[in-house]
């Protein structure tokens, strides 16, 4: 049996036995030293991995006293670790319970000098803003969706949303500044490299980091200093 269709296989019967049922009720989880609650229908750092395999990458690099971003901060787990690391934080959800949730896992762990959490559209609430690292953890499937909840897994059909984002990113990074993103095998990762790639960024594996049916990518992108060409 191939490992795609253990995938497939994986999220019809996990995911909805199980997971779906978890996911429509708060629950705690601890990371290192941080305590979170999730709140009802936010993207899960521990159902989905993800999270939590960006936040280990993210407390073993030195971000002190940079200033970063956490694009689609969720329950806010990278933009706490962030913080955590020394880094001057700003953390973005367009989902009103995200920023909720996050928000109140913000003032958990005492971190309300380091992290301001925002509610808005991608780089909408900040477009004079640059930062040193922008992270994002980004939603992986090629599908078009009009909920909160799902915002965080769906790109649209043509993973619009990446485009936008990457299409963005560069007008809001420092000199030398660079982008921090994973991505996994139950995406297209060559259209996801492919995006950044047309916009001019360099890109670099930093990490892999493989589970039974999935592996995730940590890729820094970084923007040549050219003129980007924008995808229509």
């Amino acid at each position: 049996m191939g490992k795609q269709l253990l995938r497939s296989l994986y999220h019809s019967i996990v995911y909805n036995a199980v997971y779906r049922r978890e996911l429509k009720r708060p629950s705690r989880m601890t990371f290192n030293s941080l305590e979170l609650v999730v709140e009802a229908n936010v993207h899960h750092p521990g159902i989905f991995k993800s999270g939590k395999v960006f936040a280990g990458m993210l407390s073993r690099i030195d971000l002190y006293k940079k200033a970063v971003l956490d694009m689609g901060t969720g329950s806010g787990i990278l933009a706490l670790t962030a913080a955590h690391q020394g880094a001057d934080v700003v953390a973005v959800d367009k989902d009103p319970a995200a920023v909720q949730c996050s928000t109140a896992n913000v003032r958990r762990n005492g971190l309300e000098m380091n992290v301001r959490v925002l509610n808005g559209d991608l780089f909408s609430t900040i477009p004079d803003r640059t930062f040193d690292v922008i992270l994002f953890n980004p939603p992986y499937f090629t599908e078009q969706t009009g909920s909160f909840r799902d915002t965080a897994l769906y790109g649209g059909n043509n993973l619009e949303l990446i485009k936008d984002f990457a299409d963005s990113a560069a007008d809001h990074l420092t000199a030398g500044g660079y982008v921090l993103m994973i991505i996994s095998t139950d995406s297209d990762v060559g259209r996801f490299l492919q995006i950044f790639r047309v916009l001019n960024y360099t890109s670099v594996l930093l990490e892999t980091r493989e589970t039974i049916f999935e592996t995730f990518y940590i890729y820094k992108f970084a923007p040549l200093p050219t003129t980007p060409k924008h995808i229509h």
